[in-house]
C-alpha cells in the first residue's frame, strides 16, 4: 500500500516540478499544459538518463536522477520568478479545472489498481516476458540493457517504454514485482488526465460553456477506458439464448457457439471477454481452419489482459503527441514557430515536439505512419490556401522536428535491428463486412451522422473561393481508384479472383471510403464552418479546432483502410499484427472524440430530441457491458485480499519456484549467468531469469526468434548447447560449454526434469563437477529443486 502512495505523491511533485517550465512554453493552450506536466516532466527525466546511459557503462541512476531532477527544479524555479504573478493569477482563475484533472487521475488510478488487485498474478500470455524487460530496465544501467533471455547480447526489441516507468520506480526503490501492476494503472490514469486535458482545450477553444465541456471531457475519459466494441452485445443476447444458430453461423467469430446452458446476464465461458478482440477471422469452409486471424484490441481489454507492451505504454506518449500537435495547430503560422513575440517558447516547444516525436518512434515503431500524418495533417491546418509559400515553410519545419527527433534518440537506431522490412500486398481474404461493423459500427455512425449534419444543414459554406482547394478536394476518389486499378494488375497475389477481391473490398469498405471523401473533402477546401447550430460567432481558433478534429478523425480511418490493402510482412507472413497495431491506433483517434461528435449531432437534432437521448442511454449501456461483466467476473474470483505483487495465489509449485527465486536475488553476485531449460513461448520456461533479473543463455525461442530474424542459427546453437550441457556425458564438452557462456550457476528445477527427464540428466555431468549451494525443502512431483555453482570453471 506505501508504494501505492509514494508513486502518486512523486508524480504530483514531477507535476509541479514542471509546471512553470511548461506554463510558459504552451502559452496558446487553455490549460497551459497542465494535464500532461506528469508524464512529460518523467519523458524528460528518463530522456536525460537514457542518453547519459548511452554513452556511459556504469551509471549510478539514484544519482544522476537526483542531479538531473534538481536541475530541472532550479530551471523551473528560475521561469517561476519571472512570471509567478501571471501563474499565481492563472491557477487562482482555473483552480476548478485543476483539481478536476487531478480527480480524474486519481479516480482512473483508483479503478484500475482496484482491477489489478483482482488478479495481479502475471503467469499467462506475454506477461513474463513484459515482466523480464521491465526487470532489465531496473536492473543494468547501460542501454541498450542486457537481454536476460539472451545472455552476451542486449536487447533488440522497444526497451524505451519499459525504461521510462523502470526508471521511475528503480528511483523510488520499488521492486519490480510490485512495479509491474502499478505500470498499468499509472498509464491508464496519465492517459486519462492528458485526454481529459486534451477535450478541455478543444472545447475551449469552441467556446463551450463550463458545463458542457466538464461532461464531454468527463464523457471522453469514460469511453476511452471502459468502452468497447460491439461484440460484447452478441455475447448477451446468446446468453439469453435470444440468437439463432444460423446467425452465429454467418456472424462466424471464433468460440462464440450457441448457448445450450441456462439463461444468464453473463456469459458462462471463463474466456468469453477474448472474443471481442479476435472479431475479424474467415474461416476454411472444409477444414474450419484460421484464414485471416487478427487482433483488434481496445484500451479497456489492453488495460485488463496486463500485457505491458509497447503499444499500451505509448498510449499516453500518443496522446500528449495529439495534445502537441493541437498546439501547433493554435500557434497558426509557421513563421511564429520560429520568429517574433515568443521566439523562445516556440523553438523550445519544437525541441519538446520532436522529444515526443521520436520518443513514440522507438517506443513502437508502429506508431509511426499515423504521428506523421497526424504531424503534417496539424501543420498546414491553418494554411486556407495551399498555393502559397506558407505551406513550404510548414513541411519545412516538419522536416527539422523529424530530423532531429532522429538525432536526439540516434543511440537507439544506431543499436536496433529491425525484425521486418517488407510490404506485402493483402490477398483475396480480408475483413467481412459484418466484422468490421462489429468492432467499427459505432464510430462510424456517429461519424456519418455527424458528416451528415454538417453537410445537409451548412450546403451555403461550401461555396469555397479556392479553386485550387476544390481542385484537390476530389484527389482522395483519385486514390481509392488508383488504389483499385493497382490491385487489377496483381491478378497473382489474388489467385485471378480479382473481381471477388475487388466486390468483397468494394462492399466492405463502403462506409469507410465515403467517410473518408466526405472529411477529405472538408479537410482539403477549408470552409469556416460552424461547428454546431447554437454556435454564436466563428474566430480562427475554433475553426482550426474543428479542422484538427476532423484531421484525426481521417487518420483514424485511413488506419482502418490500409490493412485491408496492405501489410507489414513479419515472421508470422500474414496481415494479424498490422491489423493489430493499426487498429488499436484508430479506436484511440476515433473514440477519445466520439462523445465531442455526439454533442454536435445532439445540436442538430432539435425535433427528435427525446428518441436521441432514449438511443444514448441504450448505447452507453450496451458499449459498458463488456467492462461491467469482466470486473464482476474478476470480483467473483477475488479472494478479499488486498495485493498487487505478481507473485500472489501461488500453487505449491509456483512457492517452491519462488522461494528458489528469493534465495536467488538474496546470495548469488548480481548479473550473474543462470542456466536454465529454454523452452516455447507462452510457457513457464525461463521464469527463473525473468523473476530474478540475472541473465540465461536463452528464453523464450519464439520471441527470440521474432526478434533476432538475422540469429536464427545461433538461436538454434544455444538451444542445442543447453541440451547438451543438461543431457551429455562428455564433462570435457559440457565445461566448454559453460565457459563458452560463462555460466555461473545451473538451476535445475520442474521444468528442467520435465523437458529434459530426471533419469535422463546425467550425474556424472555438471552435477559431478559443480558444487550444490540450493536444495528446496520440499519436492514437487518426486523432485527437489537445485542450484549448482559451476563459477569456478572460469577461473
Amino acid at each position: 500500500m506505501l508504494e501505492i502512495i509514494y508513486s502518486l505523491l512523486f508524480i504530483e511533485f514531477l507535476g509541479i516540478l514542471i509546471f512553470p517550465i511548461i506554463f510558459k512554453i504552451f502559452w496558446k493552450l487553455p490549460d497551459r499544459g497542465y494535464a500532461f506536466t506528469k508524464l512529460f516532466s518523467l519523458v524528460l527525466w528518463v530522456y536525460i538518463i537514457w542518453l547519459i546511459g548511452s554513452f556511459s557503462g556504469n551509471l549510478n541512476v539514484v544519482l544522476t536522477s537526483s542531479i538531473i531532477l534538481t536541475s530541472i527544479g532550479l530551471v523551473s524555479f528560475i521561469t517561476l520568478y519571472y512570471n509567478y504573478k501571471y501563474i499565481l493569477n492563472y491557477i487562482k482563475k482555473q483552480y476548478v479545472m485543476i483539481i478536476a484533472f487531478d480527480l480524474c487521475f486519481l479516480i482512473i488510478f483508483a479503478s484500475w489498481i482496484l482491477i489489478r488487485n483482482f488478479d495481479p498474478a502475471i503467469y499467462h500470455t506475454e506477461q513474463i516476458m513484459d515482466f523480464t524487460i521491465l526487470h532489465s530496465v531496473m536492473n543494468y544501467t547501460s542501454y541498450p540493457p542486457e537481454d536476460l533471455w539472451f545472455s552476451g547480447n542486449t536487447i533488440n526489441y522497444y526497451y524505451y517504454g519499459y525504461l521510462v516507468f523502470g526508471v521511475l520506480f528503480d528511483f523510488l526503490q520499488i521492486d519490480a514485482s510490485i512495479a509491474y501492476n502499478l505500470t498499468i494503472p499509472l498509464i491508464a490514469a496519465l492517459s486519462s488526465i492528458i485526454l481529459f486535458g486534451l477535450i478541455w482545450n478543444i472545447s475551449s477553444c469552441l467556446h463551450f460553456s463550463k458545463t458542457i465541456i466538464f461532461l464531454l471531457c468527463s464523457s471522453s475519459v469514460i469511453v476511452f477506458n471502459f468502452f468497447s466494441n460491439t461484440e460484447p452485445l452478441f455475447e448477451l443476447l446468446n446468453s439469453m439464448t435470444i440468437l439463432p444458430k444460423e446467425f452465429l453461423l454467418w456472424l462466424a467469430i471464433d468460440g462464440l457457439d450457441v448457448n445450450v446452458d441456462s439463461i444468464s446476464f453473463f456469459p458462462n465461458d471463463h474466456y468469453w471477454w477474448w472474443r471481442a478482440t479476435r472479431v475479424i477471422n474467415t474461416f476454411d469452409s472444409v477444414t474450419n481452419s484460421s484464414l485471416d486471424y487478427t487482433i483488434t484490441e481496445f484500451p479497456f481489454f489492453t488495460f485488463a489482459l496486463a500485457d505491458l507492451h509497447p503499444h499500451l505504454i505509448s498510449i499516453p506518449f500518443y496522446l500528449m503527441f495529439i495534445t502537441f500537435s493541437f498546439n501547433l495547430v493554435l500557434l497558426n503560422h509557421g513563421t511564429n514557430l520560429i520568429i517574433g513575440k515568443k521566439r523562445i517558447s516556440n523553438n523550445i516547444f519544437l525541441l519538446f515536439l520532436s522529444l515526443t516525436f521520436g520518443s513514440l518512434i522507438i517506443m513502437n515503431a508502429w506508431n509511426t505512419p499515423s504521428i506523421a500524418l497526424l504531424l503534417f495533417g496539424a501543420s498546414i491546418i491553418p494554411i486556407r490556401n495551399y498555393l502559397t509559400p506558407n505551406l513550404f515553410t510548414k513541411v519545412k519545419i516538419n522536416l527539422y522536428i523529424i530530423i532531429f527527433s532522429i538525432l536526439m534518440y540516434l543511440p537507439f537506431f544506431i543499436n536496433y535491428k529491425a525484425p521486418v522490412n517488407e510490404i506485402s500486398v493483402v490477398g483475396a481474404i480480408s475483413s467481412q463486412f459484418i466484422h468490421l461493423f462489429t468492432i467499427w459500427g459505432l464510430f462510424l455512425t456517429i461519424i456519418l451522422v455527424f458528416l451528415i449534419c454538417i453537410y445537409a444543414r451548412q450546403c451555403k459554406y461550401f461555396l469555397n473561393t479556392f479553386v485550387p482547394n476544390k481542385t484537390l478536394s476530389i484527389l482522395p476518389m483519385i486514390l481509392i481508384i488508383f488504389i483499385w486499378l493497382i490491385s487489377i494488375f496483381l491478378k497473382e497475389t489474388f489467385n485471378s479472383n480479382v473481381l471477388l477481391v475487388l466486390i468483397n473490398r468494394n462492399v466492405t469498405l463502403l462506409l469507410f471510403s465515403i467517410i473518408f471523401v466526405l472529411l477529405t473533402y472538408l479537410i482539403i477546401s477549408k470552409n469556416d464552418i460552424p461547428i454546431t447550430l447554437t454556435q454564436k460567432y466563428i474566430t480562427t481558433h475554433s475553426v482550426d479546432t474543428f479542422y484538427f478534429v476532423l484531421t484525426i478523425l481521417l487518420i483514424g480511418i485511413v488506419l482502418i483502410i490500409i490493412p485491408e490493402y496492405f501489410y507489414i510482412k513479419d515472421q508470422f507472413a500474414n496481415r494479424m499484427n498490422t491489423v493489430f497495431k493499426f487498429s488499436f491506433q484508430s479506436w484511440i483517434l476515433l473514440s477519445i472524440f466520439a462523445p465531442l461528435l455526439i454533442y454536435f449531432i445532439s445540436t442538430y437534432i432539435i425535433r427528435f430530441k427525446l428518441s436521441f437521448y432514449i438511443t444514448l442511454v441504450f448505447i452507453v449501456f450496451i458499449y459498458l457491458y463488456y467492462s461491467f461483466s469482466f470486473i464482476n467476473l474478476q470480483f467473483n474470483s477475488w479472494d478479499r485480499t488486498f495485493n498487487i505483487n505478481v507473485h500472489k495465489n501461488f500453487s505449491v509449485e509456483n512457492k517452491l519456484t519462488y522461494d528458489s527465486i528469493e534465495w536467488i536475488k538474496e546470495n548469488l553476485p548480481q548479473g550473474s549467468i543462470i542456466l536454465e531449460a529454454s523452452g516455447d513461448s507462452y510457457s513457464n520456461y525461463s521464469k527463473i531469469s525473468s523473476f530474478t533479473g540475472y541473465p540465461t543463455v536463452l528464453g523464450w525461442v519464439g520471441h527470440q526468434r521474432q526478434w533476432r530474424p538475422f540469429q536464427l542459427e545461433e538461436i538454434s546453437n544455444r538451444e542445442k548447447d543447453i541440451e547438451n550441457i543438461y543431457l551429455s556425458n562428455n564433462i570435457d564438452r559440457v565445461k566448454q560449454l559453460i565457459n563458452k557462456y560463462k555460466i555461473g550457476y545451473i538451476y535445475l528445477g520442474i521444468q528442467e526434469n520435465t523437458k529434459y527427464g530426471k533419469n535422463s540428466i546425467s550425474n556424472n555431468t555438471f552435477r559431478s563437477f559443480g558444487k550444490r549451494i540450493y536444495q528446496s525443502d520440499q519436492e514437487v512431483n518426486g523432485n527437489h529443486i537445485y542450484i549448482y555453482d559451476v563459477s569456478f570453471i572460469h577461473e
